[in-house]
């Protein structure tokens, strides 16, 4: 028998789990494919993330480049979250002045 309170349990719920049960998003595999679902964020300066994540426990790769086409070169860091999923830190090209808004 569980003897956790509700809240340790809501606390303990992992957030692929709540994906999964809220939304009915499964991000263990690709629906279409199969293959394992990675989650991609932006971040404004990937080595500051990394030392954040590091500091909180997950593990994170080394900071690698990567060429992303008509984008060009971009940092990237790659690490996984208590499920198993990769999750990709990205960072921004530096832009002068405001930023364009999402296509």
């Amino acid at each position: 028998m569980d003897t956790r309170t509700p809240t340790e349990r809501h606390r303990a719920t992992r957030w692929g789990q709540r994906l999964k049960r809220v939304f009915k998003l499964d991000l263990e595999s690709c629906e279409g494919c199969g293959a394992q679902v990675r989650v991609a964020f932006e971040v404004d300066d990937l080595a500051r993330a990394r030392g954040r994540l590091l500091a909180a426990g997950p593990a994170a790769g080394p900071i690698e480049t990567w060429d992303m086409g008509e984008f060009g070169e971009r940092r990237v860091v790659i690490c996984y979250d208590p499920d198993g999923i990769a999750l990709e830190l990205i960072e921004q090209p530096s832009v002068l002045g405001p930023r364009p808004p999402f296509a």
